[in-house]
């Protein structure tokens, strides 16, 4: 018959685990999330065992469960105070943790499977309860030890901190203490009949170390649920199987072929390995499909949108863009940029969205408050972790006129309606930032907001280093047209040397260029039709659109994503635009933006085919892709002459216009073109 008095403990059970496993996943590189997670596994083993235990009515299954329970109540000491240590970071005390893992294993493990530690067993009117034996009092004593240090460790923790760390640790500290009071349940094996209240303390100290997390931002609270999901779903799989295999199988296998219980347990395990990688997946599936669209959603438009901000060009349109992102995926109140203007050297209000209490164009000095402490600690900064600091007398006697820092920087954030204020670095230089308002369902922001804020005000900060600087580019079409050309083209051979493998590109393909023009020109067939000065300025100015592609697509030692061959194809219209503005230059932009098209129509960007697309961008394709052929890339050697000129001819009527090719190949017969 089911013993009711053991379900608190299968609840720890649950409990315990959960919260063990979801520390260990938010940071498995962490040793404090390391020892939190050996605690949590040693407290589940105790609890489990007892479970087993109260449900046991034979003796042999009492007193192997019983010292089954000692696994993991021996750990608990041990594991409690390695927890405090790396709460601590006291690099010292180390060596006394493993001395502690060290007498756990080698001397009580041992030990608690003898009758000097446990000698039968009491009935109380819970169950049957372990007998403590002559030597059990030296375990007391273990527990004690390690017991009473974790907990001072705590305590110093907790007069030595700050601000919100101070909090967590109170709250740690606490729950630590009242998890303590469970070491009654040593009452009940001396004899002593006390209702063993473990179960109710763990769980106490469970949920005040939840609530920690959740308040302080240790894990974000929707990640708790899903992690809590997928393995309470594995842990009470492990269970399942442990059990069954125990109670079920162990009177037949014993009763066929003599099989003790440790021999099942082996068993059980290949089961249990081979099993848990899928269910563990088919979990995190279920939980991501139906429990957690919203979120999953939410992530993938921020991906989308670092995507998509490299390719906007225009400052005020990416402005309003991350504006627009922001408030759509975190679901935000209010939100605005500040963007550092240097001919004023302010911080500018650009765009705004909600009630923001500053008018665009609001100027913010460097001077400010704000400013210099983001100069000063590069983090985002969020209202409520501001006033926990304020709070907190030894955060504040830490620097002199802290407190007026702090309150002013309060005020101004208020006056803002912003509650969280995201600094935007370029090269440690303060370029802007986002301040955002509350979340519309009242919410706190959690970690995970946090972070991936950073990561998108790292993002933002390269497209508006790139939007300024294509925006600076832009400002020279305004410009005499000699002037803008002579510049262009310093920008254009800027683009050709910054990689090692295309350095000279635009030099040797201008040469064959001029070369291929002269022999079609001499064939009186096109003297119409090609304009050699334009034709000239098209060759050195063919790539300047990579001006706007990244360098790390333009140097990727492989073959492009979909996503970057998207980029990539962009600087055909890119470099069209910059030359266009200049009247004289309108052609150019035209040969530049159709360079890359094919003869049979499957180029881009719009698709020409035959003579649809420019005679001077046809000629292009032809010399790019020869001096390309012959050149060493990242990712092949060059190929000879001979093979560059047999892949030209097999693309006669594909890639490249055929009387192009042609007189390609005859100013080279006629030595026109001389290997470079």
């Amino acid at each position: 018959m089911f013993n009711y008095f053991s379900i608190p403990n299968l609840i720890s059970v649950v409990i315990c685990f959960s919260i063990g496993c979801l520390t260990l996943l938010n940071n498995s590189r962490a040793k404090l999330n390391r020892a939190y997670f050996t605690q949590a596994v040693a407290v589940t083993i105790w609890q489990l065992g007892t479970f087993l235990l109260l449900n046991s009515k034979v003796l042999d299954r009492v007193d192997f469960w019983s010292r089954f329970t000692y696994i993991g109540a021996i750990f608990i000491p041990v594991t409690t105070f390695h927890v405090s240590v790396e709460f601590l970071q006291k690099e010292k005390l180390r060596r006394l943790v493993f001395l502690g893992y060290l007498l756990g294993i080698f001397v009580f493990l041992p030990l608690s499977w003898t009758n000097l530690f446990l000698s039968g067993s009491y009935h109380y009117y819970w169950g049957h309860w372990f007998k403590a034996g002559i030597l059990h009092p030296l375990f007391i004593l273990f527990f004690s030890f390690f017991a009473i240090f974790a907990f001072t460790s705590l305590y110093l923790k907790y007069k030595t901190s700050l601000g919100i760390e101070k909090s967590r640790a109170a709250y740690i500290l606490v729950g630590t203490f009242i998890a303590y009071l469970g070491a009654v349940d040593f009452l009940p094996d001396y004899g002593i009949q006390v209702y063993p209240s473990s179960t109710l303390a763990i769980c106490v100290y469970a949920l005040i170390t939840s609530y920690a997390i959740i308040k302080y931002r240790i894990l974000d609270i929707e990640i708790a649920i899903k992690r809590t999901v997928i393995f309470g779903g594995l842990f009470a799989f492990v269970s399942f199987v442990l059990i069954s295999f125990t109670y079920f199988l162990q009177n037949l296998l014993h009763n066929l072929v003599g099989v003790g219980q440790w021999l099942i347990l082996l068993f059980s395990a290949p089961v249990i390995i081979f099993t848990l990688d899928p269910l563990k997946s088919f979990l995190t599936h279920i939980t991501d499909r139906y429990l957690f669209q919203k979120k999953y959603d939410y992530q993938q438009t921020l991906k989308e949108a670092s995507e998509g901000m490299t390719l906007v060009t225009d400052m005020k349109k990416l402005l309003n863009l991350i504006v627009r992102i922001v408030t759509r995926s975190i679901r935000v109140k209010s939100a605005a940029i500040f963007q550092f203007d240097e001919t004023k050297n302010k911080y500018i209000l650009k765009v705004r969205r909600g009630v923001i209490r500053r008018h665009s164009g609001y100027a913010i000095d460097e001077n400010n408050v704000l400013i210099k402490w983001f100069k000063e600690h590069k983090e985002t900064l969020l209202l409520d972790e501001i006033e926990d600091w304020l709070k907190s007398e030894k955060f504040l006697y830490k620097e002199a006129g802290l407190r007026e820092r702090l309150v002013a920087i309060k005020e101004e954030l208020l006056s803002m309606n912003s509650v969280v204020c995201v600094p935007s670095f370029i090269k440690g230089y303060l370029i802007g930032f986002l301040i955002l308002g509350e979340k519309l369902s009242g919410d706190a922001f959690t970690q995970e907001d946090i972070r991936l804020l950073s990561t998108l005000s790292s993002e933002v900060a390269i497209a508006v280093e790139n939007a300024k600087n294509f925006m600076e580019v832009e400002k020279l079409r305004e410009k005499e047209r000699e002037s803008y050309i002579q510049t262009v083209l310093a920008l254009a051979q800027t683009v050709d040397e910054k990689d090692s493998y295309t350095h000279g590109h635009l030099e040797d393909v201008s040469y064959y260029g001029i070369k291929v023009a002269e022999e079609l020109i001499e064939s009186s067939e096109f003297k119409a039709e090609i304009n050699k000065e334009e034709l000239e300025t098209a060759l050195k100015l063919h790539d300047i659109g990579k001006i706007g592609v990244p360098d790390a697509i333009l140097n990727k030692n492989g073959k492009l994503t979909s996503g970057e061959w998207a980029i990539m194809k962009q600087h055909c219209e890119i470099g069209a635009r910059i030359v266009e503005p200049i009247e004289k230059l309108r052609n150019v932009g035209n040969v530049i933006k159709h360079h890359q098209e094919k003869y049979d129509g499957t180029g881009y960007p719009d698709g020409l085919k035959g003579e649809e697309i420019p005679l001077e961008s046809r000629i292009i394709a032809v010399v790019d892709s020869y001096h390309a052929m012959t050149s060493d890339r990242p990712y092949r050697k060059a190929l000879s002459e001979d093979v560059a000129i047999k892949e030209l001819k097999n693309n006669i009527g594909k890639q490249f216009d055929p009387i192009v090719v042609a007189a390609f190949i005859r100013a080279r017969e006629k030595g026109k073109i001389e290997k470079i």
